[in-house]
């Protein structure tokens, strides 16, 4: 797919979720005895899901094309982060229904600064998931391949999970990396299960006790004699966190992940500053979409009249 193609259609399935959103609520505004509030509604859910769909194969396309398939493990770029998680959590949303987000995607664009992501891909897929650049091995050799990276990666995030193949890596994180090079990741999703699972496996690793779980928690990190801190949304201001919910359509969680993850910016040695409260970074295209929505409604108004 060409850079125009991707812009191309990455445009088109905005504009379906801005249009299909904006008719979803000019729908519920309207009587519901109206046959054509039903049809209004209806027709823009479908364009959301439409657009939604759109903007995840536009992505996966471009992560197919950047994938690098191997027979044996190759050097990592310069300060890369290693993200090692349970396959099945490939492609899982995590943020606003119209930002087409996953939880990858929004955990590794909060590191960005430390660099680039690369990830183990899923053997026998034949469409890679955006987020982590994807790296493909022999089967036999995927447990060669993580060893080789943790040598050289600059950080390593795990998400925190119940698979074989995911407790070994931790063990081997934890023998391989200095504490404040690994940081385990707990999703929204089954976040205090995945929480008491990661107690267990890390009882048999560390010498300390993991702290009591905490509502909100989405990171641990470690200090340097192993010891566990929980890195929750009660961490960021307050303001953050309404700007994560406030009137930006495609900035999803990875501004508030970034905010929270300072102190791991500092254990390894990249300087970070906590950002002034200001305006959303997507304010202006958020007020662009609902001036473009206002007209729009008037024009459906116009013709609903009519």
């Amino acid at each position: 797919m060409s850079h125009a193609s991707w812009i191309l259609l990455r445009s088109v399935a905005v504009l379906l979720q801005v249009v299909g959103g904006i008719a979803v609520l000019f729908g519920h505004q309207m009587p519901l005895s109206m046959v054509p509030s039903m049809v209004v509604a209806g027709g823009g859910g479908a364009l959301l899901v439409i657009g939604a769909a759109l903007h995840q194969y536009v992505k996966k396309s471009l992560a197919t094309q950047c994938a690098i398939r191997l027979g044996s493990p190759a050097a990592l770029p310069s300060g890369s982060v290693l993200y090692l998680r349970p396959f099945d959590t490939d492609g899982r949303m995590g943020g606003k229904f119209i930002a087409g987000r996953t939880y990858e995607e929004n955990v590794l664009d909060a590191l960005r600064r430390v660099g680039p992501a690369v990830a183990l891909g899923r053997p026998g897929e034949e469409a890679a998931h955006a987020g982590a650049l994807r790296v493909y091995h022999d089967d036999p050799q995927w447990q060669a391949a993580v060893e080789a990276y943790l040598g050289e990666c600059a950080l390593c995030v795990i998400m925190a999970g119940n698979t074989p193949g995911l407790e070994w890596e931790l063990s081997r994180c934890i023998a391989r990396l200095p504490p404040e090079k690994l940081l385990v990741f707990i999703p929204r999703f089954d976040n205090e299960n995945r929480y008491s699972l990661l107690c267990q496996q890390l009882a048999r690793l560390i010498p300390h006790a993991m702290p009591a779980y905490l509502r909100g928690t989405i990171f641990v990190r470690f200090d340097l004699d192993w010891c566990p801190h929980l890195l929750c949304e009660r961490d960021a201001p307050h303001w953050m966190v309404q700007k994560r919910m406030g009137l930006s359509l495609w900035r999803d969680d990875a501004a508030l992940y970034e905010v929270i993850l300072a102190p791991v910016f500092v254990g390894i040695g990249i300087p970070y500053e906590t950002p002034e409260r200001g305006p959303s970074q997507g304010f202006g295209t958020s007020l662009l979409v609902v001036i473009a929505g206002f007209f729009l409604l008037l024009v459906l108004m116009v013709l609903c009249g009519a």
